[in-house]
């Protein structure tokens, strides 16, 4: 998969201030300290978690999107193939990140996109 720099730096940023966050809470359950504070913590490591995680989706989605508009090798242009394609596309347009995961999967046990 392919992500752009300035995407990927933003993932990066992003998956680092996930990872101090979670450093924070096992350092603040270490050190005893009040339940509150942690919570509000841990509260905070889940915002972030979902804003990368949608990031990472809407990055995964981007480049799925891109295959499914590049012309295929004349080997792989079966009507399977093809209409599988122009299925997802529409799917593509409103699914959920679990449905885009599911996307992805089939997408690569089917090899529609050669590696």
């Amino acid at each position: 998969m392919y992500i752009e720099d300035e995407i990927k730096s933003d993932i990066i940023s992003r998956s680092k201030r996930l990872a101090g966050q979670i450093s924070g809470i096992e350092k603040m359950l270490s050190q005893n300290r009040d339940t509150s504070d942690i919570l509000i913590l841990l509260l905070s490591a889940h915002g972030s978690f979902n804003s990368l995680s949608g990031v990472l989706l809407s990055a995964f989605r981007m480049d799925i999107n891109l295959k499914l508009h590049t012309p295929l090798p004349m080997i792989l242009q079966t009507h399977e193939h093809l209409q599988y394609i122009e299925n997802t596309k529409v799917q593509l347009v409103s699914c959920t990140p679990q449905q885009l995961l599911k996307i992805m999967f089939t997408l690569n046990q089917k090899k529609i996109f050669p590696a």
